[in-house]
């Protein structure tokens, strides 16, 4: 028997167990129920109005970016709920451009797999964190004060989530903050957006918002523009006046010192202020190790900055942590201007880049810059952790000086992200629930002709049916196999992945044996023993280190 014909008998549009990761976990995508997340969700989570930091713990498996998710639709969810109090989230997730860059500035080939990597990605700091985080916020921020398709305000956009603001009621917002937001924008925007359409969003930006005028800047431009008047107004004169009054020679060279003039502006505004433009950028760039080195977009998107804040030292990116912690502070400036609260960064796949490999060594030189309680507990903004396990047994080696640096005490810290029994049943019956059909006609159609050609009547065929307990996953098993059973058998899983494959290879294994002529729409005990005491090993290998997952 084939398993689409298993779930289908029993209404059920989708096989609940067949995928093993939640970004491309269509189930998961259906799955609105609020009760229906991990029992330690709600302390990872707090309240977004009010953000605190987290530090999570888990296996491979275990749901990490199922709560990454969920965390995004809670902030969704408040932001429409409240929208005097928003959030603003960012996954900062996509760590691989990060650390390709880092190892370009620090001329060090990806490819190599040796200590010397390792000792390489020892060297980033806080600071390359921070820019990393802002090359993620600062587009999406620009794309909703610009009204982009791809605007965090518009809909597709689950993992991270709605920050409930339009276009119009950004560019009012912003129109009427102060000039120092503006200001704060206008170099966040310079810094950390796509380096692709940098100059021409600045522009646009500066439009949008209505930006303070560079008066000097505006001055020289109107001096090349109108140049020409003075030059025309000495050939009116030297064509009106009577030579034996001016000699020509007198007004030719008047007409030139004008010319030449003229040209010492123009080279003043188009070269001496682009090579000063362009010097800051360098500056500025080699400082962002971590950001596309695109130093002329960089050097035309300055030119709206204020001539003050042009320069590595007027932006503060000579001290490389406060410098950054300056960054945040305008970020949170411009998000406060536009009703944001909040600011929520989540930190997962950490063990994902191909330089980092899952190496415990790399991961950990990633991951400790963070471990900061001054910036973990920064008000207003809240930094959650997801990390690999391999990270805890880490963590647990270090000494009594760096656990008071951190103050892990004070920022909600998960040691372990477990499952029980009980919850993992809960969970599968919520993925049961999320894929059950109401029969269509052609659905009705498709079983009275199955019925027809068995010579069953309509009472045959509704004793021989799914009963209203199929809907549950005990419904799935033969009448000796107990709730309990099935929740002991999920408890040696330990975690979801592992519980939906055990499921999935209970039913694969009962479709193997039965046949379509002598359908068995339950699963036997034996079934389940056997896939148990698999998958048990399996498991109890994998902890061990001995087998992959």
């Amino acid at each position: 028997m084939n398993i689409g014909t298993f779930w289908e008998h029993r209404g059920i549009a989708e096989n609940p167990f067949r995928a093993e990761e939640a970004r491309s976990d269509s189930v998961f995508a259906r799955m609105r129920d609020a009760a229906i997340v991990h029992p330690d969700f709600d302390k990872i989570a707090g309240d977004p109005a009010h953000p605190a930091p987290a530090i999570v713990f888990g296996e491979k498996g275990s749901g990490k970016t199922a709560i990454r998710l969920q965390l995004a639709r809670r902030v969704g969810e408040h932001n429409r709920a409240h929208p005097e109090s928003r959030a603003f989230l960012v996954a900062y997730d996509d760590l691989t451009p990060v650390l390709e860059r880092l190892c370009a500035a620090l001329r060090i080939n990806p490819a190599e797999r040796s200590r010397e990597l390792t000792k390489a990605l020892q060297q980033i700091r806080l600071a390359d964190h921070v820019d990393g985080l802002l090359g993620v916020a600062v587009p999406r921020l620009v794309d909703v004060i610009l009204g982009a398709p791809d605007a965090a305000a518009g809909a597709g956009r689950d993992e991270q989530g709605s920050l409930g603001v339009g276009r119009d009621e950004a560019r009012h917002a912003l129109r009427r903050s102060a000039a120092s937001v503006k200001q704060a924008l206008a170099v966040l925007q310079a810094l950390y957006d796509r380096a692709d359409w940098k100059a021409h969003r600045a522009a646009l930006v500066h439009r949008a918002i209505r930006g303070p005028i560079d008066w000097r800047a505006a001055l020289w431009r109107a001096a090349i523009v109108l140049g020409w008047i003075p030059a025309a107004g000495v050939a009116a004169a030297a064509a009106l006046v009577p030579r034996e009054t001016v000699p020509p020679m007198y007004w030719l060279w008047a007409f030139a010192a004008l010319a030449a003039l003229w040209v010492l502006v123009i080279a003043k505004v188009v070269v001496l202020d682009r090579l000063r433009l362009w010097r800051h950028a360098m500056g500025i760039a080699r400082r962002l190790r971590v950001m596309p080195k695109a130093v002329w977009p960089l050097a035309d998107a300055l030119a709206y900055v204020p001539r003050d804040l042009r320069s590595v030292h007027g932006l503060g990116l000579d001290v490389a942590d406060d410098g950054r912690q300056g960054m945040l502070d305008r970020l949170r400036l411009v998000l406060g201007a536009m009703g944001c609260r909040g600011l929520i960064v989540i930190v997962d796949r950490v063990d994902e880049p191909p330089v980092i490999g899952g190496d415990p060594d790399r991961m950990k030189a990633l991951v400790w810059p963070l471990l900061s309680n001054r910036f973990l507990q920064q008000e207003g903004m809240g930094l959650k952790l997801l990390l690999p396990v391999e990270l805890k047994h880490e963590l647990f080696k270090e000494s009594a000086v760096f656990f008071q640096e951190a103050r892990l005490d004070k920022q909600n810290l998960i040691e372990r992200l477990s499952w029980t029994g009980q919850s993992l049943y809960d969970l599968c019956n919520a993925r049961l629930r999320a894929c059950a059909s109401i029969t269509s006609n052609a659905t009705a159609e498709a079983q009275r002709s199955q019925r027809d050609s068995m010579g069953l009547d309509e009472s045959e065929a509704q004793a021989s049916g799914p009963k209203p307990q199929d809907l549950s996953l005990v419904g799935l098993f033969e009448e000796d196999v107990t709730r309990q059973d099935l929740i002991d058998a999920l408890d040696q899983m330990r975690q979801p992945r592992d519980a939906f494959k055990l499921i999935y290879r209970c039913v694969a294994d009962h479709c193997a044996v039965t046949t379509d002529e002598q359908p068995k729409w339950r699963i036997p005990k034996s079934v389940l023993d056997n896939a148990r005491r698999q998958h048990a090993d399996r498991v109890q290998a994998f902890a061990r280190g001995v087998r992959p997952a």
